[in-house]
């Protein structure tokens, strides 16, 4: 498995992935290009939001339970405002079975002709990147086996975290 990527929002969006074995921490190309490949395998995906009394819930909305299962070519997005946060599973590599989920492409766009401003911010050997003109996280539409289904982020919500492990 590889190390867990993390996107959420502290004020901004925030993509990491988690220093380890599998990974370095480091998505370099997000700065440049706003693309870049989170080395996997990664099979399921997690959405989290924590209110006020700091209690965990789901998303409201979507038919799936957490976590979702990830395939090869499965995708999900994540809404932040006029920026977008997309993720792609895909088989990079000749030794990986044909159908075996791997990597995580990994792009950060914006709409109505806003661009995302990408910062990368280092400590302790962990980076991460801040969508600093990105607000909170409003919704992830994830399409894996069967229809897109949307998740909103429910009123109330202080802390929104989507984990791909």
């Amino acid at each position: 498995m590889g190390e867990p990527v993390i996107i959420d929002d502290g004020g901004s969006t925030r993509i990491k992935q988690l220093k380890g074995a599998t990974a370095n921490g480091k998505l370099d190309d997000l700065l440049d290009q706003s693309k870049d490949i989170a080395k996997g395998p990664f099979s399921q995906l997690n959405i989290s939001c924590i209110d006020a009394t700091g209690a965990a819930n789901p998303p409201a909305g979507g038919t799936s339970t957490f976590p979702i299962a990830m395939a090869n070519n499965d995708t999900f997005k994540i809404h932040s405002g006029d920026h977008r946060v997309e993720g792609r599973i895909v088989n990079r590599s000749a030794a990986v079975p044909p159908g075996t989920v791997a990597d995580c492409q990994i792009t950060v766009s914006g709409v109505n002709n806003i661009d995302p401003i990408i910062e990368a911010k280092s400590g302790k050997g962990q980076r991460r990147y801040v969508v600093t003109n990105a607000p909170y996280i409003d919704k992830v539409d994830v399409n894996a086996a069967g229809p897109v289904q949307t998740f909103t982020v429910p009123p109330g919500t202080l802390y929104t975290i989507v984990i791909l492990t």
